[in-house]
C-alpha cells in the first residue's frame, strides 16, 4: 500500500496480526537499499508481532522527492506511524538504519515500546578507519571508486553499482560467499546514486547522537559482532554505556551481519528481550 506523508508517497506493507504489538523496521538510507532488506531478517518474527516494512523517500517503491535527511526520514516514519494509528512501537534497524532508528528515538522517545540496534553506532565510521579496516582483508580495491562511495560522490548507478560489488565479499565470511546468488541480488536492487550521495554526505559530516542517547528511555537491545568492520564493536559498547536501558550483545567471530552469521541466536535474543519487555 501506499501512504501519503509529507507530501510523499511512502510503500508500505504489513505482516502478522493485526492487533500485536508493532515491530517497525528501518533500512538503510541512501540510494542502494530499501525493505526488501530487512524482509528476511524479520519475517520469522510475523507470527508473534505485527510488522511494518516500509521504503524512505526516494527508496525502493516511494516516491523520489524531496532531500531524504535524517531530520526528515524521521518526521515521515513519525507520521507514517500516525496515519497507520500504530500507538507505541519497537523500533528495529542496523547499519544505516541503526542511525535513522536513533534518530527517530531520540526525536519521538515517547513513542517508543522498545528499541532494537544491529551492528550501528551513534555516529558514522570515520573514513580512514574504513579504508584501514578493508586494507586488514587484503582484497583488490578501486580505492578512487571506495573513496567515492563512502564519502558520497558516486559519478552515476553505475559507479555506485561497481563500488558497492568491490566490497560484497565483504559482509560475509569467505565459506559464505557465493558469487552467482551474490551477483542476482546485486542485479535486483534499485540504484539511486543521488540519494546514496546526500545520504553519505550527511552521515561524514558530522551527524551523531552520542549527546542525545539519555532521552531513550525506552528498554534497548544491542547485538553487533566483534569483528565488524563497518561499524567497530567500539559503538555498540559507547551505544550500551549511554543508553540508561540497554542489554549488549556480542557476537564472537561475527561481522557486520550477526543475524546472519547466526540467525538462531539472534531471533533466541529477541523474542526473549521482547518478552522480557513484557511485549
Amino acid at each position: 500500500m501506499f501512504v501519503e506523508v509529507n507530501d510523499c508517497k511512502i510503500y508500505a506493507e504489513e505482516l502478522g496480526p493485526q492487533d500485536a504489538t508493532v515491530m517497525f523496521t528501518f533500512h538503510s538510507p541512501g540510494g542502494s537499499s530499501d525493505s526488501r532488506s530487512m524482509k528476511p531478517i524479520f519475517t520469522p518474527f510475523t507470527d508473534d508481532y505485527r510488522v511494518v516494512f516500509f521504503d524512505l523517500r526516494g527508496a525502493g517503491k516511494s516516491q523520489d522527492t524531496g532531500e531524504p535527511s535524517f531530520s526528515q526520514l524521521s518526521e515521515d516514519a513519525e507520521q507514517l506511524r500516525k496515519k497507520l494509528d500504530l500507538g507505541k512501537i519497537v523500533i528495529t534497524g542496523g547499519s544505516g538504519g541503526g542511525y535513522l532508528s536513533l534518530e527517530y528515538a531520540t526525536r519521538y522517545p515517547e513513542n517508543v515500546a522498545a528499541l532494537i540496534l544491529r551492528a550501528t553506532g551513534p555516529f558514522h565510521t570515520p573514513f580512514e578507519t574504513l579504508k584501514q579496516n578493508v586494507e586488514s582483508f587484503g582484497v583488490s580495491i578501486d580505492w578512487e571508486r571506495f573513496e567515492r562511495y563512502w564519502l558520497g560522490y558516486c559519478r552515476d548507478n553505475e559507479d555506485l553499482k561497481a563500488a558497492l560489488w568491490d566490497i560484497a565479499p565483504l559482509y560475509v565470511s569467505e565459506e559464505e560467499w557465493d558469487p552467482e546468488e551474490a551477483w542476482i541480488r546485486h542485479q535486483q536492487r534499485h540504484y539511486n546514486y543521488r540519494k546514496h550521495n546526500y545520504a553519505m554526505r550527511e552521515q561524514t559530516s558530522g551527524w551523531t547522537v552520542e549527546d542525545q542517547l539519555h532521552k531513550i528511555e525506552a528498554p534497548t537491545l544491542i547485538v553487533h559482532g566483534d569483528e565488524d568492520w563497518v561499524v567497530p564493536v567500539e559503538h555498540a559498547h559507547i551505544l550500551h554505556e549511554k543508553i540508561p536501558n540497554s542489554q549488549l550483545e556480542v557476537f564472537s567471530g561475527s561481522g557486520h551481519s550477526p543475524h546472519r552469521d547466526d540467525p538462531e541466536r539472534f531471533e533466541t535474543l529477541i523474542r526473549q528481550f521482547l518478552s522480557d519487555c513484557g511485549l
